[in-house]
């Protein structure tokens, strides 16, 4: 069987995008970090079940960030954005057996994978 972190590096690779994570949902449940993510707010509360987290971006280069308000900084903003709301995996996941399940956070999209 092909693993679901395999499965997302390829994609992630083929959509150019560098940055990847997984990580265990339970994380969110250690004592030390209670106080930073509300109960409401932790993957078993949005979609139960949930055993990891996964997280995908893409760089915003350091000039942009030190110009700060400016145009530059908005752009670059507006299209790392754009471009992470507008990528799907729905298709490519459910063919290995996934369910995809996508809900908005902070006016992006957000995707979550649980198993079928």
């Amino acid at each position: 069987m092909v693993s679901m972190r395999s499965v997302l590096r390829s994609w992630c690779d083929s959509h150019e995008i560098p940055l990847l994570g997984i990580a265990d949902a339970g994380r969110y449940n250690n004592p030390d970090y209670e106080h930073l993510v509300p109960l409401m707010y932790r993957p078993e509360a949005i979609i139960p079940g949930t055993r990891s987290v996964i997280v995908i971006g893409l760089p915003v280069h350091l000039p942009a960030i030190d110009s700060s308000p400016s145009i530059l900084y908005r752009e670059s903003y507006r299209t790392v954005n754009t471009f992470l709301i507008s990528i799907r995996t729905g298709s490519q996941t459910c063919s290995t057996g996934w369910d995809f399940h996508q809900f908005q956070s902070h006016g992006t999209g957000t995707e979550a994978l649980k198993s079928c």
